[in-house]
């Protein structure tokens, strides 16, 4: 998912640098792994890991930056494969969690995605993981589920404090306090439901949460459009 600007940048801030040992064959790769990196050359930097790999296949860090620069790539398939033998070796690792889970929604796995989503929650509590479980939850039309994981988001104190990036169209995204974005949502949702009323009634409140909320902006105006037609078609006959 190419929205997940925070965890991109988080990605590729956490690579590692490797430590060298000035004898070895290792070194040459390690060095050319380090200086890649630090130019921004994830190509470069792939292949000296396979390298790296070929030498000393047991080093789970190795598939750790692997699994990264995958992501970093957009090459989902490869990041999560890599993220899960990680896991397979270190279950506690929430990087490569979070990395799986945003691999798999963006493969359109939303179901697996949840799943990891879940795991990852129930460990972080953070409202950001706990949001993008409710966007799952709706998009795989578990309505119930998703209400619940709302409602339940809307009771933290912090939910009107911390901020999430939202996707305003195919270029342009807002950052947006999560209540407002949990909201709209649900607004979403209702309309998703025929449940008209309670959709322009969430929409409203995100735009109360955030007057300058674009997305929630036009739900509003296309949903109070809807509502108005039918008065008009009235009049008309």
């Amino acid at each position: 998912m190419k929205k997940h600007l925070l965890i991109l940048l988080f990605v590729f801030a956490g690579f590692k640098s490797f430590a060298q040992n000035p004898t070895s064959d290792t070194t040459l790769q390690q060095a050319i792994y380090n200086k890649a990196i630090l130019f921004g050359d994830y190509i470069v930097a792939k292949q000296a890991l396979f390298n790296l790999m070929a030498q000393k296949p047991d080093r789970v860090d190795y598939i750790d930056s692997l699994a990264r620069i995958y992501f970093g790539l957009g090459a989902y398939p490869q990041s999560l494969l890599a993220s899960k033998i990680v896991l397979e070796k270190d279950p506690k690792n929430l990087l490569m969690l979070e990395l799986g889970a945003v691999s798999q929604d963006a493969l359109g796995n939303k179901k697996e995605s949840l799943e990891m989503y879940e795991k990852l929650y129930s460990q972080t509590k953070s409202l950001k993981h706990g949001y993008q479980m409710a966007v799952l939850q709706f998009g795989l039309q578990r309505y119930g589920e998703c209400n619940t994981t709302c409602d339940a988001l809307l009771t933290n104190n912090k939910v009107t404090t911390e901020k999430i990036s939202i996707n305003v169209d195919q270029s342009n995204t807002q950052e947006v306090p999560l209540s407002a974005a949990i909201h709209n949502l649900k607004g979403v949702m209702y309309k998703e439901m025929n449940q008209n009323d309670k959709a322009k009634g969430e929409f409203e409140i995100a735009l109360k949460e955030d007057a300058t909320f674009v997305l929630a902006t036009k739900n509003l105006e296309a949903i109070s459009t809807k509502a108005e037609s039918p008065k008009e078609d009235k009049k008309k006959k």
